[in-house]
């Protein structure tokens, strides 16, 4: 007996280093995969993490909570009950086997908080898109006139009834030294470099996007070579901002450039009108009539279209989050099965002692609510490193901008509510069936 006690004790010391060394190999290669700037890298960083959950993170918490219950729940059943989140490979009489349903309730966790990362992101990037939306269509009349005629006619347009100012933007393909770039002419004054993120006085070099950024390996005090209808420019990059319109590489020049650029390089067809609060449609009707050729349209309905595909953008990433949690509950349901049908001894023995039906259904019900307030616990802190890994790293290596991650309530409480009614949902006829069927067959 002494002998495989002995045994017993050098196997559980064995397993525990085990794991030690486990553990410890996959946060170094999770380390590794988030110093590597890769998108697969990104990923693999997203299946470690969760990994690291099912066979961490998860028994952990599992402790943590099981002797917290055990030691303030009140009623001795109950505390036995909920002993089983501490010990999951014990047995003693009144405590259930939990190993079960560990990987189910896993399952369910990780399901909840790609629910929470993908809400966190989402609202992230509309806030981020919102305020977008907000620097770049002033409250004005976009116009876009093919022929140039209208950016000519600059003066003109700012003396229409209801105009406040009129600024005009060329365009014209260009390369920098390892590929094609956009070339964007404004009139980057304060309040217009102020759109894209730069503070101060107007810049005295260009303004690059994070893809160019990005492509090119240029920031803020670099130098960029363009190369613009055969003839380089030297330009330098005062400032880098996000820009969600487009995931190719863009360079924004100030106007004072111009001189410096080829002649008739640059084509002059947007214009974007000022307007007074609630003029911009009399204006949007007056240019109209004047420019008939041209695409006119209100700022604000812009924004509204912008909002609207934003928003039908992420209606199949709702849908797949529920997806996902059912297919969990599914598992977890088939697990607490198997795991309520091995209770049935114990369900009989407490009711030879008078329990009612009822008390040994409620017994069950709290197991499993505790399973999954266990999943919805352990799925936040999880929801909300899937979110930095999604915002700070998958995101701009593949779209090339990048997101900041906001913590917003409303992106935990839908995903968290839906564990624990799936957890329960998943629980009641297992423990219902087996409890009323153990009671009713007689010790």
């Amino acid at each position: 007996l002494w002998t495989s006690r002995r045994g017993g004790v050098s196997r559980r010391r064995s397993r525990k280093w085990t794991r030690r060394v486990l553990g410890l190999a996959t946060a170094l290669a999770l380390a590794g995969c988030l110093a590597h700037a890769s998108l697969w890298s990104a990923f693999a960083a997203l299946l470690l993490i969760c990994l690291l959950h099912v066979a961490y993170a998860v028994p952990a918490l599992a402790g943590i909570m099981g002797a917290l219950a055990a030691r303030f729940a009140k009623s001795l059943t109950l505390r036995a009950n909920l002993r089983s989140l501490a010990a999951p490979g014990s047995h003693d009489g009144l405590a259930p086997r939990a190993e079960n349903p560990r990987l189910a309730l896993a399952a369910l966790s990780i399901a909840a908080a790609v629910a929470i990362g993908m809400g966190l992101m989402v609202e992230s990037l509309r806030r981020d898109f919102d305020a977008m939306l907000e620097q770049v269509l002033w409250e004005g009349v976009y116009l876009r006139d093919e022929t140039g005629g209208a950016a000519r006619d600059l003066a003109a347009i700012r003396n229409l009834p209801g105009v406040s100012g009129a600024r005009r933007y060329g365009e014209a393909p260009a390369r920098l030294v390892h590929g094609p770039v956009t070339v964007r002419v404004a009139d980057l004054d304060a309040a217009e470099a102020a759109r894209y993120g730069y503070r101060g006085e107007a810049p005295v070099g260009a303004l690059l996007n994070e893809a160019a950024s990005r492509a090119f390996e240029l920031g803020a005090g670099d130098m960029a070579q363009l190369t613009l209808a055969g003839q380089r420019v030297d330009v330098p990059v005062a400032h880098v901002f996000r820009d969600y319109r487009a995931a190719s590489p863009t360079l924004i020049l100030p106007l004072a450039w111009q001189h410096r650029l080829p002649p008739d390089a640059v084509a002059w067809e947007q214009v974007v009108v000022l307007t007074e609060a609630g003029a911009a449609g009399a204006v949007a009707a007056t240019l109209r009539e004047r420019y008939p050729a041209a695409e006119v349209r209100d700022h604000a309905d812009i924004r509204a279209a912008a909002s609207a595909a934003f928003d039908r953008s992420f209606v199949v990433s709702n849908a797949l989050t529920a997806v996902a949690v059912g297919v969990a509950v599914v598992g977890l349901y088939a697990a607490l099965t198997a795991l309520q049908a091995n209770r049935r001894r114990e369900f009989r023995l407490l009711a030879a002692v008078g329990h009612t039906r009822m008390e040994i259904w409620r017994l069950a019900l709290t197991h499993t609510f505790a399973l999954g307030a266990l999943a919805a616990v352990a799925a936040a802190p999880l929801g909300v490193l899937i979110a930095w890994v999604l915002c700070a790293l998958v995101n701009p290596l593949a779209f090339g901008w990048s997101i900041n991650l906001r913590p917003v309530a409303g992106a935990f409480w839908w995903p968290l509510l839906l564990c624990l009614a799936g957890a329960l949902l998943a629980g009641v006829l297992p423990s219902y069936r087996s409890a009323f069927r153990s009671a009713s067959s007689g010790v």
